[in-house]
């Protein structure tokens, strides 16, 4: 913990290896949504990029470009997941993207709580506010006109699978390690 301010890094373009080397002890928190939900949502993303150079906002992604789109997804998934693989557990905290949303409020608290900060009352005041503006919040259609779930189910390993039960393996097996040096 280097102190109560916190930057930003996204993992998806290898902004995550550069934090790494300048904070090597930095502990994490990753927040994993479901692909099915996630590569819809990120085509669509393009799509919103694109409002600014053509005035439409949305993107058919067809023959080099769709290709280059599932690929660079596909990389930032298995980055993702290598990433988190590497990251002892006790200095990584995975929360799912729905579970996050359901209950923001609580889940804040605990984040907070993880990494030792104070929740200031202005920002339990702005937690308040965003937690019942999430309650009107109505989700984007999933569209599958850019990739099929049948490709999500192929080419995008999924990220929940893997991040949840490979921590759960690790903790569990640093828990055992440390009951044998206790025993011995």
């Amino acid at each position: 913990r280097v102190s109560t301010q916190s930057t930003g890094v996204m993992g998806w373009n290898g902004e995550v290896q550069t934090a790494r080397e300048y904070y090597p002890d930095a502990e994490y928190l990753v927040i994993a949504r479901d692909r099915h939900q996630s590569v819809p949502s990120w085509a669509k993303l393009v799509g919103l990029l694109a409002e600014d150079f053509t005035a439409y906002n949305y993107v058919d992604l067809r023959g080099e470009a769709r290709d280059e789109f599932i690929r660079l997804t596909g990389e930032g998934y298995h980055q993702t997941v290598e990433f988190c693989r590497s990251i002892p557990p006790e200095r990584i905290k995975i929360i799912k993207f729905d579970e996050f949303f359901k209950d923001i409020w609580g889940h804040m608290k605990e984040i907070y709580q993880y990494f030792g900060w104070e929740m200031t009352p202005d920002f339990e005041r702005f937690l308040a506010e965003q937690t019942a503006k999430q309650k009107e919040f109505v989700g984007t259609k999933l569209d599958y006109s850019q990739v099929s779930e049948e490709e999500i189910n192929t080419l995008f390993p999924d990220l929940l699978t893997e991040l949840f039960t490979n921590n759960k393996k690790r903790k569990e097996g640093e828990e055992s390690g440390d009951k044998k040096k206790k025993n011995q």
